[in-house]
């Protein structure tokens, strides 16, 4: 069992129960204590329910399993741990286990699986409507044109891509990319899923195979630099692709790294205001998991007329939107949950805008401020970027 491997046990014995993890006075931590409102779960009990599965005490079986697949993976833990212990590398080969015992994954995660094998996206979106959404916007697809030489390659990704609400995100990269006169091109209908999914659901054969012909494509690319719309994109192609089928021949950045770059550069010119006060939600993969907190913040710093103020849980200790690890897919009531708590703290802060730079926070917020009829707007960084620039 991966959960027995000499790293992972390690550190699923390091555990001394001093409850660091749960909270940072006087806030929660951890967004499945929140919706289960039980002691088992939580990075301390989560490494309990695993010490008494490796010692034989309880079996493998469904309660388990869903068990598993609660945990949104969003490191909050993690980040309060004094001895580091890596719950999403644990969970990760828990489910792995699950797999492989035929236990996992949840029967609502098997269109996502389906729609990977058949159309090379967990969405079910045909290869040929891959870039439906750039239709007008009369960008280059280098998968209408072999041997093409491009200085950036836009990787969107399968959720700006298909996504009603997150397909905006595609749109306003590829504005603000050309009021910058960046020599830029799509993948188009060859563009693969990063295999973000598969990943975080355990189901590692699946993950491997997606992720390495995505790699095979990026890297036969003929291009210098890759950005992407999504955090769970960026953290693939930056930290886990390293570690599991091998790391691009090109240098990777999150669109906000990238933007900050062309800002420094004079290429961004912020010639309108935006007069709003917003606060800012780190997502999950892009904060915790891939390192990047200044970029966003430097953008919005640098719009005239932006008032930025930071929520409570913010940075390292930021609160997850919900929608990770599959958990909005099979769980959706807790992943409402956990946002609209995410809602309340936003709105505490009397911004009227919620802004963020990751796809899968656009869908849970927006839902969510749909479902609760919150008065606060949601935008991702792009939107604010492109409106503040001249056409």
């Amino acid at each position: 069992m991966r959960i027995e491997q000499e790293k992972i046990k390690k550190q699923i014995y390091r555990c001394v129960n001093c409850n660091s993890c749960t909270g940072r006075y006087p806030e929660e931590a951890c967004p499945l204590r929140l919706v289960q409102r039980g002691t088992v779960h939580g990075l301390k009990g989560f490494l309990h329910v695993l010490k008494r599965l490796i010692e034989g005490e309880i079996p493998w079986s469904e309660t388990l399993a869903e068990y598993a697949y609660m945990d949104t993976f969003c490191g909050a833990c993690t980040e309060r741990c004094v001895y580091e212990i890596d719950v999403a590398e644990i969970g990760r080969a828990f489910r792995m286990d699950l797999v492989d015992k035929g236990l996992g994954p949840r029967r609502e995660h098997t269109s996502l699986i389906q729609g990977m094998k058949n159309y090379d996206n967990p969405w079910g979106l045909p290869r040929k409507r891959r870039s439906a959404w750039a239709k007008g916007l009369e960008v280059e697809e280098l998968s209408k044109k072999p041997g093409a030489k491009t200085n950036v390659l836009y990787y969107v990704g399968c959720t700006a891509s298909s996504d009603p609400l997150a397909i905006t995100m595609a749109k306003r990269t590829v504005s603000i990319l050309k009021k910058a006169a960046v020599d830029f091109a799509i993948l188009g209908s060859k563009e693969k899923c990063c295999g973000s999914t598969t990943h975080w659901l355990g189901d590692e054969s699946t993950f491997e195979q997606w992720a390495t012909m995505n790699r095979d494509v990026l890297n036969a690319a003929d291009a210098d630099i890759v950005i992407t719309s999504c955090a769970g994109c960026y953290l693939m192609l930056k930290k886990i692709y390293p570690d599991s089928v091998g790391a691009l021949n090109k240098e990777v950045l999150h669109t906000t790294e990238y933007l900050v770059g062309l800002l420094e550069e004079g290429r961004i010119d912020f010639s309108k205001r935006a007069d709003v006060k917003v606060t800012y939600h780190d997502p999950c993969h892009l904060g915790r998991h891939g390192g990047v907190f200044d970029a966003p913040r430097k953008l919005l710093g640098a719009i005239p007329g932006v008032e930025f103020v930071e929520m409570f849980r913010s940075g390292h200790y930021s609160w997850c939107c919900g929608a990770g690890g599959g958990v909005r897919t099979a769980y959706q009531e807790n992943a409402s949950q956990i946002a609209g708590e995410r809602l309340k703290e936003a709105e505490g802060t009397g911004a009227s805008t919620l802004v963020s730079a990751c796809p899968f926070c656009y869908q849970n917020l927006s839902l969510a401020m749909q479902r609760s009829e919150s008065p606060l707007k949601f935008a991702d960084i792009t939107e604010l970027v492109d409106e503040a620039m001249d056409t």
